[in-house]
């Protein structure tokens, strides 16, 4: 280019260096109005020039022709720079591929097996894994999933010729607390397109995925991809998931973790592995009832089923009986016959959002044992055609000791109120298990005190031995448990004789005593005087029955408060209420709250709290929850406090059920006071989750029922099938406020091996079977996996729908049409093009241009003698 042109054009020096080409082009942006306007205004202007010379008579035919051509020139130049004409040099360059993460679910349940019951499904994708279709159904989903992204020049070789490919393992850790992600195979795209060797690395790499992940956190699998792409071209996320979202937070954190990408523009892709049709199953959820039963006398148990797509079945629940220490069940004559259809409605109908979980079924069993000792019952189901988990057709074993001799019960009350009443008729029905003396205090004591046979009384017994009992004397039978429902102070009856005797019976004869505070009679009681005694025995100290009447009439409707059970609680005799500390905690949950206890100053040294306030402005000592039920040790005896008087309001819940048990549970606890243990060891449960500490809390007393004085205890944990030991060292929770308790951990890598276990201590000594009351413990793999077997499709279409590549597709795709997704995720490489506009409507040329073209007009008009 001339020096000349350079000039005329405004060009600099290297101006079009690095260009890869140019053109010319008008940059003004006119709408199609605008644009046929200016059409409009040219054509007017060039038929008015015409116009315009042709009415130059004399001029020569050619003169004006050459004029008005000049004219015209000038008007299209004119409207040429409203155009804005500009050379635009164009400079192009391939950018970096778009990397493709592929996110492969490593959860447990990625280790189930499907059925695939649709046919036209389970041929599709045994075809796209290149297998038999009878044999998808012993492979594993994570199995399939590898041969499905391995294959032969299958969807990852596709898009790897044109993609990085990252391929990211994800789900949590050992011990279920965080999730993770982590890279499994960078596959970079091969340098030449028909490289057989870079197909052959792809499906060797894919071994190193495992289902052994304790949850699925599909939320978080994304924002990790997300995360460490940042600074990289992402081209697109793909979910490869059974879809079975285990993590809190649900639909709600995917949505927005999905959306999350959307806004950084990056598309994710759905692909489901598994079968989602819904899974004929039936569950023994749980078989609850006492532990401890007459021989011979009829005990209830009762068994929780949960039927899932089952209807029109019918299934017969046998219990099964072993001894304890024994490994062989045997099957027993008590069983029951169970119609599976499904109601549509009644009672035992699942609500809409329960029906993934099944129909859940009561089933009663009546039992009668035969043999005394200590035996372990299940119930079982036979399996069904279809149902393909077989391992939940056994309830978990409820242990039952058989006794032969009956409970002797004292039960004393001040008066007639509705906590006696149903307490009375309880243990007055349950003659297989009681025998009982009642003193109601304001009742004629000739008439209206009801007893079992040969227990009625004329007064409250006035001798030690008349507590005690003497053998061989039908008059002085004894008693193992003595009930107080609120007493108040009588003559020769509930005097301070009485109370001294109590507690003789309770600190060195081993009794069991149970105090329930009430509204009337226990301030005055518990106040002191020749009531000491009793107060001395309790496990709190009590403040006084106060009432904020301005709170009260300010509040127009009571409300009530649920109890609380605490860490301790959940695992205690007294409390349990299921056949797990889970289940006991959800029964508590559903109990009927109080209205009404008794406030509690502090506790007394050694006192465990089972259950507490849920109000939290009902505080004791140390500004700690009201406590609700105590438990204490003086001495041989066992003492229990309860601070409310309405467990008779617990009638309506499953036909009093819970009400019977609680009581059922207090007395036997009670009566085993002067055979009991002297060790204690609970754990809050007695399931537990593979990877997660546990804590041990122990109570120990020595052979004169005096707490331990040590700073450590050790527990051993021992394995049932190997018999290998751990010894766990707890330390003492308060040796001079709380001797005889010691608290502390199983630690984690402890258990992160599962199996039944028993935790129990002095194992040297030849008496600790007498000595301990020990606990077994199951430590197991996380069952959240495997609630619902079947793949979730609902969360793999969420995902779908929310991705910015969703439209008629959905982005979700199953696993047998995952090659779509080598047609559905763009190209990878891409060229940047750059396009930079030089204008020329403001050069010298233009402007030269339009004077010269004026000034030769203006010339030839002069010659020719033209104004």
């Amino acid at each position: 280019m001339t020096a000349l042109l350079k000039w005329l054009l405004g060009i600099e020096t290297g101006m079009f260096a690095g260009a890869d080409s140019w053109s010319f082009r008008f940059l003004a942006e006119f709408t199609s109005g605008v644009r046929l306007l200016l059409l409009v205004v040219l054509v007017g202007m060039v038929v008015l020039t015409v116009r315009s010379y042709r009415r130059e008579g004399d001029t020569p035919r050619r003169a004006k022709a050459l004029m008005a051509g000049l004219r015209i020139a000038v008007i299209a130049a004119l409207l040429a720079v409203l155009l804005r004409p500009a050379i635009v040099l164009r400079y192009e360059k391939e950018l970096r591929s778009s990397t493709v993460v592929v996110l492969v679910d490593e959860s447990l349940s990625m280790g189930f097996e499907d059925r695939y019951v649709t046919d036209e499904h389970r041929q599709a994708l045994a075809a796209s894994v290149a297998v038999e279709p009878d044999a998808l159904t012993s492979m594993a989903r994570l199995e399939i999933a590898r041969a499905a992204l391995g294959r032969d020049r299958g969807v990852l070789t596709k898009l790897r010729a044109d993609h990085p490919l990252l391929v990211v393992g994800f789900s949590s850790d050992r011990t279920a607390k965080d999730s993770f992600s982590r890279i499994v195979a960078d596959l970079q795209p091969p340098e030449q397109a028909d490289d057989a060797a870079a197909d052959d690395e792809i499906a060797p790499t894919l071994q190193a995925l495992a289902a052994t992940g304790y949850s699925t956190d599909l939320a978080r699998a994304i924002r990790d991809a997300l995360e460490r792409m940042r600074g990289r071209r992402l081209g697109a996320i793909v979910v490869v998931s059974d879809g079975q979202i285990t993590a809190p937070g649900g639909d709600t954190r995917l949505a927005a973790a999905v959306d999350l990408a959307g806004d950084s523009g990056v598309p994710v892709y759905a692909v489901m592995v598994g079968d989602p049709t819904p899974r004929k199953n039936l569950t023994v959820i749980g078989l609850d009832g006492p532990d401890r039963l007459r021989r011979r006398a009829s005990g209830e148990l009762t068994v929780l089923l949960a039927a899932r797509n089952l209807d029109g079945h019918e299934i017969d629940v046998v219990l099964m009986r072993r001894a304890a220490g024994e490994q062989e069940w045997q099957e027993t004559d008590v069983k029951a016959t169970v119609d599976l259809s499904d109601p549509e409605d009644g009672e035992g109908a699942p609500a809409p959002e329960d029906r993934t979980r099944g129909r859940i079924i009561r089933v009663p069993l009546h039992l009668e044992p035969k043999d005394l000792g200590e035996f372990e019952y299940r119930a079982e189901v036979a399996p069904l055609p279809g149902e393909q988990d077989l391992d939940d057709n056994a309830s978990r074993p409820l242990r039952i000791y058989v006794a032969d001799e009956k409970i002797n019960v004292l039960l004393v009350s001040g008066d007639a109120g509705w906590e006696f009443q149903y307490l009375k008729n309880f243990l007055v029905r349950a003659e297989d298990v009681y025998r009982v003396s009642i003193w109601q205090q304001n009742a004629d004591k000739e008439v209206n005190q009801a007893a079992s046979t040969g227990m009625k009384l004329t007064q409250l017994p006035r001798h030690l031995a008349q507590l005690i009992g003497v053998p061989g004397q039908k008059d002085k039978p004894g008693y193992q448990v003595v009930i107080l429902i609120d007493p108040q102070p009588t003559a020769e009856g509930f005097d301070a004789a009485f109370v001294e005797m109590l507690g003789d019976y309770v600190s060195q004869h081993g009794g069991g005593l149970c105090y329930v505070a009430g509204n009337k009679y226990t301030d005055s009681i518990l106040a002191g005087g020749g009531f000491k005694t009793l107060a001395g025995l309790l496990p709190v100290i009590l403040s006084d029955n106060t009432v904020d009447l301005a709170e009260r009439l300010g509040q127009r409707r009571p409300q009530p408060w649920t109890i609380r059970l605490t860490s301790y609680g959940r695992d205690h005799q007294i409390m349990r209420m299921g056949s797990s500390a889970e289940r006991t905690q959800a029964v508590w949950d559903l109990l009927p709250g109080i209205f009404w206890s008794h406030p509690v100053r502090r506790l007394k040294l050694g006192a465990r709290v089972l259950a507490e306030h849920s109000n939290p402005l009902r505080r004791a000592g140390r500004n700690t929850p009201e406590p609700l039920v105590v438990v204490q040790s003086p001495g041989a005896g066992r003492v229990a406090y309860v601070g409310f008087d309405s467990t008779w309001r617990w009638r309506f819940v499953q036909d009093g059920y819970y009400h019977r048990r609680f009581w059922a549970n207090l007395v036997r606890y009670l009566a085993r006071s002067g055979t009991g243990k002297r060790i204690t060891i609970t754990t809050g449960g007695e399931r537990f989750v593979a990877g997660r500490p546990i804590t041990i809390e122990v109570e120990a007393y020595d052979e004169a029922f005096a707490p331990v004085r040590a700073r450590t205890f050790d527990v051993e944990m021992i394995d049932t099938e190997t018999g290998q030991r751990h010894t766990i060292t707890l330390a003492a929770v308060d040796p001079e406020k709380q001797p005889g308790y010691f608290k502390g951990d199983i630690d984690e890598t402890v258990t992160a091996h599962q199996g039944r276990y028993r935790l129990t201590a002095m194992v040297d000594d030849p008496n600790a079977d007498q000595i301990v009351a020990a606990k077994e413990i199951v430590i197991e793999l996380p069952q959240a996996e495997s609630l619902n077997k079947e793949a979730g499709e609902a969360t793999m279409r969420l995902i779908g729908s929310r991705s910015i590549a969703a439209g008629s597709n959905e982005a979700f795709l199953p696993l047998r049409q995952i090659d779509k997704l080598a047609e559905w995720i763009p190209p990878g490489r891409k060229r940047s093009i750059l396009e930079l506009p030089r204008e020329l409507w403001d050069t010298r040329l233009a402007l030269l241009l339009i004077v010269a073209l004026l000034t030769a007009e203006w010339i030839l008009r002069k010659k020719h003698n033209l104004a």
